[in-house]
């Protein structure tokens, strides 16, 4: 189950990303949508990864 609620957090960051969010706003977004923000770190690390997933 981890497994999906990662990818489920990389898809939220990349979307975010194509809106135009910095990584800043993400954490932001994250916060106001009463969610547990992801670590920096982690936000970083999704954010910068290529939007294609290798199947």
């Amino acid at each position: 189950m981890a497994v999906s609620k990662r990818i489920i957090m990389k898809q939220k960051i990349q979307e975010l990303k194509e809106m135009g969010l910095s990584k800043t706003e993400i954490i932001r977004r994250f916060i106001e949508d009463n969610e547990n923000p992801p670590s920096w770190p982690t936000v970083a690390k999704y954010y910068d990864m290529d939007e294609v997933e290798s199947s």
